[in-house]
This record gives structure tokens, C-alpha cells and sequence, in this order.
């Protein structure tokens, strides 16, 4: 009996370790609808690309870094206009490239005011502040149907069971 309700236990325990991975049913309803990004003017505070070798987030420099870095996240700390406080929006790779390719990687730097269109939400114990589009000055560097579809490949590579 005591076999029994520890094998039972197990099994409990691996199914929940399976579906607490990944993007489940209702991160992937939201963040796959174009209507949850708004878009928001807003200055960069800092930038920071998370090196996946070292496993810390580095400052971004565009002298030092260049492509290497898009292989991993990139981090912006926006100011945007009348939120009253800054927040950390997230670049995925796929769209960094993008930015990369277009040039945005060239101009950035702290205290310039863009626009992006991101999902501010919150959701369990993570925030989802991706970011799918994205101008400076008149440019657009990333566009949000692009910038969606990469958001929507990254969770469908990613999917929980439930």
C-alpha cells in the first residue's frame, strides 16, 4: 500500500513538472492576440542583453557586442509616457535579429524616446513585456505582424501540455 501512494505521488509530481513548463493555454490565447500589445511612446533607460554563457544580464554596448549577442535576450528598461514608472520589455532573439538587420542596433542609446507595442502582463508569478514592434524616429525597425509571428513560433516551440 505505502508502494502504492508512493509510486501515485510520483506520478502526480512528474505530470506537474511536464505542464509547469512551457507556455500554456492561456499565455499562449493572450500573447498570440495582436489586440493585448499596446503601443506606447517611451525612453530608453538602459539596455541589457542577457548572456546565456555567463548566465547574467550585461550592459548593452554596440561597440562590443554586435551580432554575437542576438543569439540571446535582449532587455530594455522604458519610461513610457503616463504609466509613471519604468518597465523591463523583453526582445527575443528572433525579433533582435530583426532590429539588428534593420539597423536599430546601430542608433539605440539610452535617453532616446521610441515606440514600442508590447504586452504589459502579468501573469502567475512572470511578467510578459515582449515587444513586437518597434520605431524611433519615423524608422520602423520591427514591424508587429513580424513581430508576433516570431512571439507565436517561440510559444508553439515551447507548449505546455495544458
Amino acid at each position: 500500500m505505502k508502494q502504492k501512494a508512493i509510486t501515485l505521488i510520483l506520478c502526480i509530481l512528474c505530470v506537474f513538472s511536464f505542464t509547469a513548463c512551457g507556455y500554456n493555454n492561456i499565455m499562449y490565447k493572450h500573447l498570440s492576440n495582436i489586440d493585448n500589445y499596446k503601443s506606447y511612446t517611451a525612453v530608453i533607460d538602459q539596455i541589457y542583453v542577457v548572456d546565456k554563457d555567463s548566465n547574467r544580464a550585461v550592459k548593452y554596448n554596440k561597440n562590443i557586442h554586435g551580432s554575437k549577442y542576438l543569439k540571446d535576450i535582449v532587455y530594455i528598461d522604458i519610461l513610457p509616457e503616463g504609466i509613471g514608472y519604468s518597465v523591463r520589455v523583453e526582445i527575443i532573439p528572433q525579433n533582435s535579429q530583426i532590429l539588428f538587420d534593420n539597423g536599430f542596433f546601430d542608433i539605440v542609446e539610452e535617453g532616446i524616446t521610441i515606440n514600442v507595442q508590447t504586452s504589459l502582463w502579468i501573469y502567475m508569478d512572470g511578467e510578459f513585456n515582449f515587444i513586437i514592434g518597434l520605431s524611433y524616429d519615423d524608422v520602423q525597425y520591427l514591424n508587429s505582424e513580424d513581430g508576433l509571428d516570431n512571439i507565436i513560433k517561440m510559444m508553439d516551440a515551447d507548449r505546455s501540455f495544458f
